[in-house]
């Protein structure tokens, strides 16, 4: 993982302070997922992409020279 510089829109102003829908997430083990999965990301992009379900998260990567890889992680979700 790396930190990218540059101008990035205030969050405050796109996360609502309140809501009835938040997910609980173990930064332990996300941080392990996303470390497994970035082995497999480009070396142009660097990125992976995270999908959110009900109770689960879902970090991929693709890269052209070593293929596909997928990790699911239980998450807890509060909400509609």
């Amino acid at each position: 993982m790396r930190m990218i510089d540059g101008e990035f829109p205030d969050f405050r102003r796109v996360i609502p302070e309140k809501t009835e829908n938040y997910s609980i997430i173990d930064a332990k083990k996300f941080s392990n997922v996303l470390k497994r999965i970035s082995v497999l990301s480009s070396e142009k992009s660097k990125g992976v992409k995270i999908s959110l379900t009900k109770n689960k998260i879902i970090v991929s990567s693709s890269n052209p020279d070593f293929g596909d890889g997928k990790e699911e992680m239980e998450i807890e979700y509060k909400g509609s």
